[in-house]
């Protein structure tokens, strides 16, 4: 049986349908997310420009939509780049590594990822606390919302490493082949 994005070699037990599960959960919830967000604010900046274009005036809520829908499309993107593998790696160090102390750096970077984003989802939470109280004069939307959707991209991440973390210690694959763009990415990137 094989499981989408998953390791070549991952066992299918119970666990790894779980985290299997989470995964996709994560990408389809990001891709929405980021999907939502482009199209409204494609239009609403678009409609903005129109209409100063056409009254000389600005529509101040349009003006707000970007400040309370782009961290939750920048926070989408970031997940959905954790998820396929796309992020900033160094390979250099750890190619000129042994696999055996590979997998250990790999799994030790992990947990270290983990335990840095839920601690910045921790600390984000004192920031709803501070904004929450800050309306937006046009569309009476708090602040916080808009840092919300940074918070639990910082969740999301965290529980991405969890995840990536559990494929490096059930598969024997290369730890930087765990996460992989599907083939529709990669191929589309190339034209």
């Amino acid at each position: 049986m094989s499981l989408r994005g998953a390791a070549p070699d991952a066992p299918v037990s119970g666990a790894s349908r779980v985290v299997h599960s989470i995964d996709e959960a994560i990408r389809w919830a990001a891709t929405v997310v980021l999907m939502v967000t482009t199209v409204i604010l494609f239009v609403a900046i678009g409609s903005e420009v129109l209409i100063r274009y056409g009254t000389q005036q600005s529509s101040l809520w349009l003006t707000e939509l970007p400040a309370i829908l782009f961290p939750w499309m920048t926070a989408a993107g970031f997940v959905l780049a954790a998820q396929y593998g796309q992020h900033f790696l160094v390979e250099f160090g750890i190619n000129l590594m042994g696999p055996r102390t590979a997998r250990t750096v790999f799994m030790v970077t992990q947990l270290l990822n983990a335990a840095t984003f839920f601690y910045l989802s921790w600390t984000g939470l004192e920031i709803l606390e501070v904004t929450g109280s800050e309306i937006m004069p046009m569309t009476g939307i708090p602040s916080s919302w808009s840092y919300l959707g940074v918070v639990i991209g910082f969740v999301l991440l965290g529980v991405t490493s969890l995840t990536t973390l559990y494929e490096a210690v059930s598969t024997s694959c290369n730890p930087l082949k765990i996460r992989t763009p599907p083939s529709e990415i990669t191929e589309g990137s190339a034209a």
